[in-house]
Parts: structure tokens; sequence; C-alpha cells
């Protein structure tokens, strides 16, 4: 999670949402890896979604956004080759495409590190980045390891400004609502999620061994989308 944390430090985090009372944590985005990133976003373009600018944000890195009209949105990733660095990210991508992590924003930083350890939760220190900071789970995380909170010091208006013209999507996606976390025991995962406030995360039971991010809720304007499932490069994606 540290690694995820530096790979944000760079890309297009530049605003902060609605304010968060107290240590509510809402759903900001979701990171997704990939090994070919013109196919990612080759093939999010046809499910419907406006891609952004693919940038690189590391050596080895690069990545495009898929930004939604209030603020939350998925990252695209796909590393070129291994460095300390970038490990997590490419040794993810031999495996095929899929959701890697999730970002929870929280308006006060240090009082949800506060919260957390007072509710017994291992946190490492706050980090400060050029877009804000974030805080991790200390490793190892166990069924926390996709999540971390981060406090933006910018705001919506400047990220609707950068990133408007792809904010219409032909699927009519509008927002990010909530993910499934697939575990092994969901029924101590969700009580967990619940403690550290990640009400927008879900367990449900994994497929195999496997602990990975399964599902992605997405609102949408459009009718006719509202109720349906597809898949786009390792994601499942229901529409609400």
């Amino acid at each position: 999670m540290k690694r995820i944390a530096v790979v944000l430090a760079a890309a297009l985090v530049v605003f902060v949402g609605a304010a968060c009372r107290s240590a509510a944590a809402t759903l900001n985005h979701v990171g997704i890896v990939v090994p070919d990133m013109a196919k990612a976003a080759s093939d999010f373009r046809a499910a419907g979604f406006s891609v952004g600018p693919v940038s690189s944000i590391s050596p080895g890195v690069v990545h495009a956004p898929i930004p939604f009209a209030d603020g939350t949105y998925f990252e695209l990733l796909a590393a070129s080759r291994r460095t300390p660095e970038d490990s997590d990210i490419f040794d993810a991508a031999k495996h095929g495409p899929g959701a890697l992590f999730a970002g929870f924003q929280v308006s006060n930083i240090n009082m949800q590190r506060s919260q957390l350890i007072a509710r017994g939760f291992r946190m490492d220190p706050v980090e400060a980045r050029p877009f804000g900071w974030t805080l991790s789970f200390s490793e190892p995380a166990g069924v926390m390891e996709p999540f971390f909170y981060i406090t933006y010091h910018r705001s919506v208006a400047h990220f609707r400004q950068t990133y408007g013209k792809y904010m219409k999507h032909r699927n009519g996606a509008t927002s990010l609502r909530a993910i499934k976390l697939g575990v092994r025991k969901p029924e101590d995962a969700g009580p967990r999620f619940a403690l550290a406030f990640l009400t927008a995360a879900l367990a449900v039971q994994a497929e195999g061994n496997e602990e990975r991010i399964m599902q992605v809720e997405v609102g949408t304007s459009t009718p006719a989308m509202r109720g349906k499932t597809i898949q786009v490069d390792g994601l499942q994606i229901l529409f609400r």
C-alpha cells in the first residue's frame, strides 16, 4: 500500500470533494492495473467510458484517468518494467488486468488515524503528498490491504476544470458508489470494514483463495443501463 500512495502522488488527484464529518470515509477512486494501456483504454471506451490522456507518473508507470462528474474516478495503471518502486503494479499486471486498490477520502487525515488506532488498527504515519496527505494500514494488513485514506487540499472545481471534457460517458456513468471485495471470510471482513468507516466497501465470498476487488458499483444517468453488469479488463462493473 505504501507504493500505491507514491504512485498517487504523481497522478491526477488534484481535488477535494464534499467535506466528510468526523471519520466518515467516502469512496474516491479505484486503481485498475492493466498489462497493456492502449488495449485497456480501447476496451473502456468500447464499454462507453471516456478515458483521459495517458501520462507517465514514474520511469516505469503510465496512467490514464476515467473521471466522473462527482469527482470520483477510475485510474488505469500500467508498468512497462519491474523496478523496486513499481514492483507491485508490474507483478499484479502479470496476472492479468483487475482492480488493485481503492482510495477513500476523509476530511481530516490526522483525526482519521487517531480514531482508527483507537479502534485497534495498526496505521502507518500520515504521509504528505503534492496533492494532500495519505494514510495506509500497516503491513501485513490482511483484508485491509487494498484500502487507504486520502485528504486533498485542492477543490473539486479544479478537478472539473482539468478533466471536465472526459466526464461525459456514453453509458451515462456519473459516480463511483461502492466496491465488493472478495475475501475468504466475509463474515469477519465485513465488520472490520465498518469499524474502519469504509461503508462503501462490501465483503463477499472470494472465488477460490484470491482476495481481491471483484466488483465496482457505478451510478448512471441512463435508465437503460441501471441494473446492468459488464466486464471490462478484469473488472466487473454494476450500473445503478
